[in-house]
This record gives C-alpha cells, sequence and structure tokens, in this order.
C-alpha cells in the first residue's frame, strides 16, 4: 500500500502516488527555473502542466486506473522531453548571428554598357577580372 496525494494540475485534480510526486515536482520546478528568464514563462509552465495533466487524464482513462504512479510520471517526462532536451532546441532555434560568412557566387560575364568601350564587352571584361577596362584604347 502506498501514500497517495491529490493534486491539481492544468486545472485537473489528479490521485497520484507520493514518489511520483516527488519526481513530478522535480521536473517542473527544473522547467520553472529554465523557463524563469524567459518574459512569457508563466505562460509556457502553464502551457506545460496542462499537457502533463491531458496526459494523465488519458492514462487514467486508458488504464482503467485512479492513481498516477511513479511509471507514468516517468512516461510522461519521457514524452515531453527533459531540461536539457529542451536546451538542445533553443541552441537550434537561435541564429548564429555570430558567423558572418560572405559567399561569393559564381562570377559572370557581363557586358557594362555605362563604361561603353566596344559595347561594354571591355568593361565587363573589367569587372570580372577586377582590372580596368581599356581593351587597348588609349
Amino acid at each position: 500500500m502506498k501514500k497517495t496525494i491529490i493534486i491539481n494540475i492544468g486545472n485537473s485534480i489528479i490521485h497520484i502516488e507520493e514518489d511520483a510526486y516527488e519526481i513530478l515536482t522535480a521536473y517542473l520546478n527544473e522547467i520553472k527555473q529554465h523557463f524563469a528568464k524567459n518574459a512569457d514563462d508563466f505562460e509556457i509552465v502553464t502551457d506545460i502542466e496542462n499537457r502533463i495533466a491531458e496526459m494523465f487524464a488519458e492514462i487514467l482513462e486508458a488504464g482503467k486506473k485512479q492513481v498516477i504512479e511513479i511509471t507514468d510520471v516517468q512516461n510522461v517526462i519521457a514524452q515531453m522531453g527533459s531540461v536539457k532536451d529542451f536546451i538542445g532546441e533553443e541552441e537550434e532555434e537561435t541564429p548564429k548571428a555570430q558567423q558572418h560568412v560572405n559567399y561569393e557566387g559564381a562570377k559572370k560575364l557581363y557586358r557594362d554598357t555605362d563604361d561603353g568601350v566596344i559595347a561594354g564587352v571591355c568593361a565587363g571584361l573589367g569587372h570580372y577580372l577586377n582590372i580596368e577596362a581599356r581593351c587597348g584604347l588609349g
């Protein structure tokens, strides 16, 4: 016989074993600490709690149970992901502004009619070769 606790998570009342409650509380505290710097921390944590409550309700319905056990909490945490997983996703989402890489496209030959030496062909060659366009004139 195990001790159970009644909790309110995501506006749902759930019966949970005491050891499962401790794991869930530690998980939620970790999440709260992780998102504390975020401006929308309350909304994020509330959304996570609501999803956990939905998952618990599904577990209770599917298993025709009345109490959430430690294995149920571990499965929910595995599905939701740990805080370490959140950190990995945030690093992928942040743009890498620190890396400035200039890619030069393939050079193209073109006519530059603004510098109209021989219909702009010499000027185009000059741009391509990065030299002054004279083509032997003057």
